[in-house]
């Protein structure tokens, strides 16, 4: 039983590593000019690494943490939002009312 626990425990910790890694890499890439910070990779990349260290937090239950990361996911997804409604291409593809 204890084998089992330590390994649901490693997977929780590699979820959230994974999440830190994205958050680095996606400011990183920001400040070297590599990704735009109103971009949908941006807004993306934020977003899915505020889940997964989310789901990190199912093993270790930090509220702090835990509030930070719903409002990075809540930014994240207004983000994507509004890349969506300011997107010409996605625009021109919505069907048009019937007059």
């Amino acid at each position: 039983m204890g084998l089992q626990k330590s390994i649901g425990n490693h997977i929780y910790d590699i979820i959230g590593l994974l999440g830190v890694g994205f958050y680095v890499f996606s400011y990183g890439a920001l400040q070297f000019g590599k990704i735009d910070g109103n971009s949908l990779r941006y807004c993306a990349l934020n977003g899915l690494a505020a889940s997964l260290v989310l789901i990190s937090l199912l093993n270790d239950f930090n509220l702090a943490s835990a509030i930070i990361q719903i409002v990075w996911i809540t930014v994240s997804l207004c983000g994507l939002l509004r890349y969506r409604s300011s997107n010409p291409l996605h625009n021109a593809y919505r069907p048009r009312p019937l007059r």
